[in-house]
C-alpha cells in the first residue's frame, strides 16, 4: 500500500523552474519537478499571454504523456499554456503508484504546489477525471474549472471494478511503444508508430509523413488500478 503524501502549503516556495516551451506536443521537452521525494516528470507549453491558469491535463488508466494527441493538445496550447502530467510512478515519473484515487490527487495537488502555481484548470480523462474531482473536494481554492471527459462519479453505475478483459490487458507484460490492448506483434507495433507520426505530421502541417517526431517518448509504465490490481514496471 502506497504512503498518502504530504500536501505541500501553497505559500512555500520553490527553486527556480524551467519556462514553460511554446511549441507543440511534438516539440515540448520532458521536464521534471521533485514531489515529496520522487521524480514527476511533465510537459508545459503553449500560450502564456493570456491571463488564463493553465490547463492540467489528467490522463487515462494506461496511459502517458505520449499518448496525448498532439493536433488536439496543440490546438488548446494556441489559446493558453496546458501542463501534461505523468503521475507518481507513471512513465518516467519515479515512485509507487499509489492505491487509491485520492492518493493520486494529493499527488497531483502537491504537483501542482511545486510548480507554484496558485489555481489551474483540469481536463480529467477516465481516470484522471476522478482524480480531477477528488482534487476539487480536497482544495476546491486551487481548481477553477474542470472538464469531465469519458469518466463517472465515485458510486456511479457500473464502475466499481474494471472487467476481467480490462484487467488481463492491463496487467500483461507486452513490452513495446503501444499497449497490450493494441496487438503484441512487433510488426503490427512499427505499423501503429508509423501511423502515429504519419497522422500526427497531416494534422499539424509540420513536416513530412516520412520524417519522425522529435519528442522524447516516455518509456511506458502501467499504473496499478485503484482497486489494488498489481503494477507492471518498465525500465
Amino acid at each position: 500500500m502506497a504512503t498518502q503524501p504530504q500536501v505541500e502549503s501553497d505559500m512555500q516556495q520553490h527553486e527556480a523552474l524551467p519556462e514553460p516551451a511554446t511549441g507543440s506536443q511534438f516539440t515540448a521537452p520532458n521536464l521534471s519537478v521533485e514531489v515529496n521525494g520522487d521524480t514527476f516528470v511533465y510537459r508545459r507549453y503553449g500560450n502564456t499571454k493570456r491571463d488564463t491558469p493553465p490547463l492540467l491535463c489528467l490522463q487515462h488508466f494506461r496511459g502517458n504523456l505520449d499518448q496525448w494527441d498532439p493536433p488536439s493538445c496543440d490546438r488548446i496550447a494556441q489559446d493558453r499554456e496546458i501542463l501534461l502530467l505523468a503521475n507518481r510512478g507513471v512513465g518516467r515519473s519515479t515512485g509507487q503508484v499509489p492505491d487509491t484515487v485520492a492518493a493520486m490527487a494529493r499527488d497531483t495537488i502537491a504537483f501542482v504546489s511545486a510548480l507554484g502555481l496558485k489555481s489551474v484548470d483540469l481536463l480529467g480523462y477516465s481516470l484522471g477525471g476522478y482524480i480531477a474531482q477528488e482534487m476539487a473536494l480536497l482544495q476546491p481554492r486551487l481548481v477553477r474549472r474542470i472538464v469531465l471527459a469519458a469518466t463517472a462519479p465515485r458510486g456511479g453505475p457500473r464502475i466499481h471494478r474494471w472487467s476481467d478483459k480490462v484487467y488481463s490487458l492491463a496487467a500483461a507484460d507486452v513490452p513495446g511503444w503501444r499497449t497490450s490492448s493494441v496487438s503484441s506483434s512487433p510488426a503490427r507495433r512499427r505499423a501503429a508508430r508509423r501511423e502515429w507520426h504519419t497522422l500526427g505530421a497531416s494534422a499539424l502541417g509540420k513536416r513530412s509523413p516520412t520524417s519522425r517526431p522529435t519528442w522524447q517518448p516516455e518509456t511506458l509504465s502501467s499504473p496499478r488500478s485503484p482497486s489494488g490490481e498489481s503494477r507492471t514496471s518498465r525500465g
